[in-house]
């Protein structure tokens, strides 16, 4: 990532912020805005990653079939 580690965490605390602020029902990451995806997960809300390959490629670190079951691949 091309951010300090304090100016990352202001990132996703402002994001996370405008998340609060929007309250939206689902959100569509960038795969390569990993920030984002987390200020998702700090504020514990649905969100897809858009993306042209599978769900593989996001589930790869899971493993067996309670990934497919996880996940719906």
């Amino acid at each position: 990532m091309p951010w300090e580690p304090d100016t990352a965490i202001q990132i996703i605390h402002d994001i996370a912020n405008i998340i609060d602020e929007v309250e939206p029902d689902l959100i569509v990451c960038d795969p390569a805005f990993l920030l984002a995806r987390e200020a998702c997960r700090l504020r514990d809300r649905k969100y897809i990653v858009l993306s042209p390959g599978t769900v593989r490629e996001h589930v790869a670190h899971a493993q067996g079939a309670k990934a497919l079951w996880q996940w719906g691949g």
